[in-house]
């Protein structure tokens, strides 16, 4: 598909996900309605004195961005929907790139058309991904990236405690790279018992018909995977509170490719969350699939707490992915914080992709004053080339200072330190950030660039 036409086809497709919600909406009564809006504006200056990313001939530079964004949630009756999106423009004043804009979205609505019996659920994420995990994280090395999902979910109760469900399903991906758009149309279905009050057992099948744009270069595969499922939870007795949960599938994998050698072996995942205290909880999460990186970009966007989509070479090829993610973190009412480690091999059986990941990184935050939050963050990611022996380094410091002048006016001042050792000399850099924002309304202004732990 031409790239003109591609580009048409997704603004198409994002702009079908509100014309959803507002048709869902205007179908139900006023009465059974609570959406809220909460809009923002907003404005920052930063500083960078190596604006490039570069080992040799650092130039500093000055950036202003304008920032514009909100959120939408519709929590009760037939409609539950939940969106937070902004639009950013970036300009650098000495011109080291050139203007961009940035768009994001997160979008979830479900529509219980029978209840209990039929949903209707529509996604959308659209948000900015390198072009090359490896590289520096500049504007050169960003491409926009947008997944839209549709389609509806069919409950059959068998008994009181046994339950059906199908799930038909389509998604749309869209990258830079024209190469790599791709058309995915699936069916899942499952079988759940209630072998217990809180323990459940089951399987699950799907099937997924995988379409590139580029099918001359990528071809056209089907993805089968078969799992057994067991979950469960532990609550406290008198006040019906989850001490810990849990989900284990074990199961396998087929892809079968039009142009190239099948793939079929074993898969697995485990969730387990555990509650330590009523503001903290420990989650550990581990996986070994067979699976393709568009199916890894959108569960980075569904479950961000399975993996950091940043440390995954997007590509046309299927791989092994194997994850190992273990979490903390604490919600309290002056302090919050998190810790996360993350292990992960990624194994492609086309392209010279192979990698392994060792990631850790904690954020911490203290409120001083009712209006007065200080914070520190921290992040350390090595990642190594298994095809070409590139090894690279990147650790993160920063600090920041937050002040609420009023109910919806902040501002935020943050200073951060970050380094890049790599075997490959061209991406060693050093560079250090002064950043000042002030938005009025919702949330805080999404930068693009490293300027978070990625936890």
């Amino acid at each position: 598909m031409p790239g003109g036409s591609r580009r048409r086809m997704h603004s198409t497709i994002t702009l079908a996900f509100w014309l959803t919600l507002i048709a869902g909406s205007l179908s139900l009564s006023s009465n059974a309605m609570a959406l809220e809006l909460r809009p923002a504006v907003g404005a920052s200056l930063e500083y960078t004195n190596n604006a490039g990313l570069t080992p040799d001939n650092e130039d500093d530079d000055w950036i202003t961005r304008g920032y514009v964004g909100g959120s939408l949630s519709e929590k009760t009756g037939p409609l539950k929907a939940d969106a937070t999106t902004s639009l950013t423009y970036e300009h650098y004043i000495n011109n080291t790139f050139g203007n961009k804009y940035y768009f994001d979205l997160a979008a979830n609505s479900t529509w219980e058309m029978i209840r209990n019996r039929l949903n209707w659920q529509v996604r959308d994420y659209y948000t900015q991904t390198p072009v090359d995990s490896f590289n520096a994280d500049t504007p050169a090395n960003t491409q926009n990236t947008n997944v839209f999902s549709i389609g509806p979910q069919i409950q059959l109760p068998v008994t009181g405690r046994q339950t059906i469900s199908v799930n038909p399903l389509f998604q749309d991906y869209y990258y830079g790279d024209d190469d790599i758009d791709n058309r995915q149309y699936g069916l899942n279905a499952n079988w759940l018992y209630r072998l217990y009050p809180h323990v459940n057992t089951g399987v699950e099948g799907r099937v997924t018909r995988v379409k590139y744009d580029n099918d001359d270069k990528y071809p056209e595969y089907t993805i089968s995977t078969f799992n057994g499922v067991i979950s469960g939870e532990r609550v406290y007795t008198q006040s019906q509170e989850t001490l810990f949960n849990y989900t284990l599938k074990l199961g396998g994998t087929t892809i079968r490719r039009d142009r190239s050698e099948d793939e079929s072996g074993p898969v697995g995942s485990l969730t387990w969350l555990y509650r330590l205290t009523g503001h903290s909880a420990v989650r550990l999460f581990t996986a070994s699939e067979l699976t393709d990186t568009s199916s890894s970009y959108y569960d980075s966007q569904v479950n961000p707490q399975n993996g950091d989509f940043s440390n995954i070479q997007s590509s046309g090829d299927v791989l092994r992915e194997n994850t190992v993610r273990l979490s903390y973190e604490r919600q309290g009412s002056r302090l919050t914080a998190n810790v996360g480690i993350e292990y992960r091999d990624l194994d492609y059986k086309v392209a010279p992709d192979d990698r392994k990941v060792k990631a850790i990184g904690s954020g911490l935050n203290y409120r001083v004053l009712p209006m007065v939050t200080t914070g520190v963050y921290g992040s350390f990611n090595q990642t190594k080339g298994t095809n070409d022996d590139r090894r690279d380094d990147r650790y993160i410091l920063g600090g920041n200072l937050s002040y609420r002048l009023s109910r919806k006016l902040s501002t935020v001042f943050n200073l951060q330190y970050q380094n890049k050792d790599s075997t490959e000399a061209i991406e060693k850099y050093s560079e250090f950030r002064a950043f000042v924002s002030l938005v009025y309304g919702y949330g805080s202004q999404a930068l693009p660039g490293p300027m978070d732990t990625g936890y």
